[in-house]
């Protein structure tokens, strides 16, 4: 499409901005043209088909055809290409034009002038080689051997000595090719001879031989020579032949000696002894067996030490050959319950046995008993018991109706049923076992009688009455928690039989494990004492305000604890039942139902060497009441949202002679700015106002928040007046050496 400008020949009006902008859309018309005429896959007529005179185009793939070329400058198509490369693939597989690899190796290995399939060798003798693997073989002839090392390709032949070789005529004689000089001079000799003086030898001559030989001064003859000789074998003929190692001599053994030792009966050697006193090994037996029958097939082959059978009450051992009874084991049994204390050469402590007879901890785990013929079979999801001892004709009862099998003295099946809580054991029973469901082992329980009573543990107790004078000193009123097994197994259970009082206060000492659980020791004179802070763990995860994990009050003390009001994500309500959130540890009776003037009330309560810890709100809660003191020392207090801990005195009338001292404790929370928060609730809203005498005193502590670091320490509640630290509660003379001033006298 043609341009045709249009001339612009004066400053714009408007008759030449028509023009101007009739230019601007005749050269946009001719861009847009050529943009479209660029853009088009069609142009010109183009194809992507093999067609003349047509400008090539690719298709849709990005190929492009042409036709089958016919000149030496046409464009060759990949038909083309593959042909030629099949050609050459063809004749690179070619072996007839082109040697192989091996044959190629073959020849590398020929040496300059070598003749290819040349024969083993040209001739040995008259012995021609036939063809390039002929072989050559060298034998040995009569007392010769030939021997080859392939190694170091060495062919040896060897005169063994042991047979002559064959003639070798007479090649080494006087008239051979080969003579030997001294076989030439003794062949000289021996034909030099008389027949007379080969033959017919005299007794002279012989002497006359034997002086020459030995010399002159010999007068023995030869007869005399023969005669001392037959003397010499007679006496040889009687002496033994000499045997290495044995010496000949007067003291030698004797025909008596023999006759002796042959007439002595069979006496067991040392070796025989030996082995007898080894399969015996030790007095103790190693195992018991029901029957002499299930010994055999235990050890078929027998075994070392002896075996009890409780059939026969005999003992067994093995004598190399089979099993022999000893004789009757310990044949005066000790009956149950004959031997006194007095017997005893050591001191007795005697408990008092549970009325639990299931002891979980020998439980066999994914078993079931089968009360059909008392056998153990696996089964996930259920426990057999180990054996239990039993009555014959008593009532029994237990907590589920699992079935159970009974045996005999022996542990022989008797008899069983499929399901049963209350029930009487057979005659002849003796032992049972029984079937419990994984959910119930921590539960189930065993006991003598027809019904069912609380849940007790297996282990026996041992309280401080039935200890001996001597221990009664050392362990009064004390009493052992332990998770794996102590007194008891719960500190509420410990606490449960606990007898304390103001003279006789009682320590409940805790083993490691995590117990949880919520323990109230307010109006308690009671000590928790953990042997490990560390590994000693009471925590709750309900967020309950009136059941923390630990309560106390006047009288009680804790120690060497860790103690966590804690949240498992799922169950713990937030915000606390009821909105009100759980301390760690709530030492407080305002408003639970506790009276101030009760003495129980009234005194000294310590938190000494524990970690507290709430993930709810303040690590420890503190209400003061009347005539108390609070001795916190070498604690640490850890919150989580909240103030480390909460402190105030009591808010009704009355109540005079408050104390607080805590010493060489960390506070430390994460939520708000203050980790000690302090409040005067006796002057506070709705306070009695009449108290003016609690004290709060503060040593060697270190406190910290999150938000705040070290200056903000404390929060009080309720405005400080003169000399205190919240509302008319004093800060104590001895306050110092603390992280806050504000908690420095």
């Amino acid at each position: 499409m043609a341009f045709n400008p249009q001339t612009i020949n004066k400053e714009l009006d408007m008759a030449n901005l028509a023009k101007h902008n009739a230019n601007y859309s005749a050269i946009k018309t001719e861009l847009d043209a050529h943009d479209t005429h660029v853009a088009a896959q069609t142009a010109h007529g183009s194809t992507p088909t093999a067609t003349a005179g047509k400008i090539m185009q690719r298709d849709s793939a990005g190929r492009a055809k042409v036709a089958a070329p016919s000149e030496s400058d046409d464009i060759a198509r990949k038909a083309e290409v593959d042909a030629v490369q099949t050609n050459l693939d063809t004749h690179k597989a070619d072996n007839v034009a082109h040697l192989s690899t091996s044959d190629r190796e073959k020849l590398d290995g020929l040496e300059v002038g070598a003749e290819a399939n040349q024969n083993a060798f040209a001739q040995v003798n008259n012995v021609v080689a036939g063809a390039e693997s002929d072989t050559l073989t060298i034998a040995g002839g009569t007392g010769i051997t030939v021997s080859t090392n392939p190694t170091t390709k060495t062919v040896t032949v060897t005169a063994t000595g042991t047979a002559t070789p064959g003639a070798h005529g007479s090649s080494h004689n006087n008239d051979g090719a080969d003579p030997i000089p001294d076989l030439v001079t003794l062949r000289d000799e021996f034909d030099a001879l008389t027949p007379a003086e080969i033959g017919a030898e005299t007794p002279a001559g012989a002497q006359a031989r034997v002086d020459a030989l030995a010399g002159t001064g010999n007068t023995k003859t030869v007869v005399e020579v023969s005669t001392q000789l037959d003397g010499a074998v007679q006496q040889l003929n009687t002496k033994v032949d000499k045997v290495v190692g044995k010496g000949l001599s007067s003291n030698d053994y004797t025909n008596d000696d023999k006759a002796k030792v042959a007439s002595v009966e069979f006496k067991a050697d040392i070796a025989y002894v030996n082995t007898k006193v080894s399969s015996v090994a030790s007095g103790s037996p190693k195992k018991t067996f029901s029957t002499f029958a299930e010994l055999q097939a235990f050890y078929p082959a027998g075994n070392d030490g002896i075996y009890i059978v409780v059939a026969d009450g005999s003992w067994y051992y093995w004598d190399g050959n089979s099993w022999v009874a000893g004789g009757v084991y310990q044949s005066a049994g000790v009956a149950d319950g004959s031997i006194t204390t007095e017997k005893l050469a050591f001191t007795a402590i005697k408990g008092t046995a549970s009325k639990n007879l299931f002891d979980r901890s020998t439980a066999l785990i994914d078993r079931y008993v089968m009360y059909n013929n008392g056998a153990i079979e696996v089964l996930a999801g259920y426990c057999a018991s180990d054996w239990i001892k039993i009555l014959p004709n008593t009532v029994y009862t237990k907590n589920d109706s699992q079935q159970l099998a009974f045996y005999d003295s022996a542990k022989n099946y008797v008899s069983g049923l499929d399901a049963a809580t209350t029930f009487t054991t057979p005659a002849n029973a003796s032992y049972l076992r029984l079937t419990v469901v994984v959910g119930n082992l921590e539960t189930l329980q065993l006991e003598r009688g027809p019904n069912q009573t609380s849940y007790e543990t297996y282990d026996a107790k041992v309280s401080v009455n039935s200890l001996p004078p001597e221990y009664k000193q050392i362990y009064a009123n004390t009493i052992v928690v332990a998770k794996s097994g102590g007194y008891y197994k719960t500190i509420n259970e410990a606490l449960e039989s606990a007898v304390d009082s103001a003279t006789t206060p009682v320590t409940i000492l805790i083993m490691p494990g995590i117990y949880e659980e919520s323990v109230n020791l307010i109006g308690r004179y009671v000590s928790l004492v953990g042997v490990n802070k560390d590994t000693c763990i009471i925590k709750t995860y309900t967020n309950d305000y009136y059941h923390p994990p630990v309560d106390l009050s006047a009288n009680a003390n804790l120690s060497n604890l860790t103690i966590i009001a804690d949240d498992n994500g799922t169950t713990t309500p937030p915000g606390g039942v009821g909105g009100l959130p759980s301390y760690a540890v709530h030492h407080d009776i305002a408003g639970r139902g506790y009276s101030y003037a009760d003495p129980k009330n009234q005194g000294t309560s310590r938190v000494s060497n524990c970690v507290l810890i709430s993930k709810h709100t303040h690590a420890m809660g503190i209400g003061l009441s009347n005539k108390q003191t609070l001795i916190l020392e070498n604690c640490e207090f850890i919150a989580y949202g909240s103030s480390a801990f909460r402190a105030h005195n009591f808010i009704g009338a009355g109540a005079t002679g408050q104390r607080m001292i805590v010493k060489n404790c960390e506070m430390h929370n994460d939520g708000t700015t203050a980790p000690i928060v302090l409040q005067d609730a006796n002057h506070g809203t709705g306070g009695a106002g009449d108290n003016v005498d609690t004290v709060f005193s503060f040593v060697n502590n270190v406190a910290w928040s999150e938000m705040g670091g070290q200056s903000s320490a404390i929060q009080s509640d309720t405005p400080a007046s003169a000399g205190c630290v919240a509302g008319h509660i004093k800060l104590g003379v001895a306050s110092f050496g603390n992280s806050s001033s504000a908690i420095n006298a």
